[in-house]
């Protein structure tokens, strides 16, 4: 028997329903064919064998993007990856179904996964060709915490005119345990971390400050990245006869034993030290560079 259609072979989809039916699919509609043999089409006629593709699609390369912890952003991660060209990639956690989306000619697929309360998860990434045929699995795991930590307390200790009392002011609070406290300048650079403590208590001594005002932003953020910053920025000065501060010009400009903080401002400026130079180690910092022996 020979079913007769209107339109190229190309203009349809057959899906194997089992036995001996098929569903066709087409501009014209959608037909269910039993004990069909031949089909012709306006560019040829083709046999059943050659009509249904029982051929399952490759796996899919599927992941989502997570933190240095394997955390991901939020509670709705993206599955993103590579699949067969216009497949129907599925999303699932064990046996339930959870998203799904298209790959687009080239085979590039996002699917959005909504609702996911927090916790570790293992999903999989299946992908299903127009003939129904449906891929081996692929899987991901993750974690997913969406809770920000509590909200820090945070305090300096000043003098009675808002000033600190030495160019390395002591910062403390308290904090939710095992979240990294911040301490963020004005213009957004790190200049104190730590952890908070199982007591849920935190302190800080920064390297040396230069002479100046400060505003200073207290950030709690936990290993998902989630962030809650205390109350109010802690404002102060410090203006401490430890600090060395150059002009216009050019400066040369050298500590002494104690903790400085050398600013030379304008010109060529040179920082003298007394010691050979293996003495010293020298790193990047937010203010410029520590040096420290």
């Amino acid at each position: 028997d020979t079913a007769i259609f209107g339109g190229s072979r190309a203009s349809y989809v057959f899906n194997d329903l089992g036995g001996d039916l098929l569903l066709a699919q087409g501009l014209d509609g959608t037909d269910t064919l039993s004990s069909i043999e031949l089909f012709e089409f306006s560019d040829g006629t083709v046999s059943r064998s050659q009509i249904v593709d029982t051929t399952p699609p490759a796996k899919p390369s599927a992941t989502v993007a997570t933190n240095a912890n394997g955390y991901v952003s939020g509670n709705m991660p993206v599955v993103f990856g590579i699949a067969e060209a216009n497949a129907t990639i599925k999303i699932f956690n064990g046996t339930t179904q959870l998203a799904s989306g298209k790959a687009d000619a080239n085979g590039f697929f996002n699917v959005p996964v909504t609702g996911l309360a927090n916790g570790s998860y293992t999903l999989s990434a299946t992908a299903t060709d127009a003939s129904g045929n449906a891929s081996a699995a692929t899987s991901m795991t993750f974690k997913v915490d969406a809770t920000p930590p509590a909200v820090p307390s945070a305090a300096i200790q000043l003098d009675g005119t808002g000033s600190a009392t030495s160019n390395q002011p002591v910062f403390s609070g308290s904090g939710e345990a095992g979240t990294t406290i911040s301490l963020i300048n004005s213009n957004n650079d790190v200049i104190g971390k730590t952890k908070v403590g199982a007591d849920g208590n935190w302190s800080i001594k920064v390297n040396p400050l230069a002479n100046a005002s400060y505003s200073i932003t207290v950030r709690a953020s936990d290993d998902a990245d989630n962030a809650a910053s205390a109350n109010g920025n802690l404002n102060f000065t410090v203006n401490s006869a430890l600090n060395r501060t150059g002009g216009a010009n050019n400066d040369t400009l050298s500590g002494d034993a104690a903790n400085n903080a050398l600013v030379g401002l304008g010109g060529l400026d040179t920082a003298v030290y007394a010691g050979a130079r293996a003495g010293y180690t020298v790193e990047r910092s937010t203010n410029g560079f520590t040096v420290s022996s």
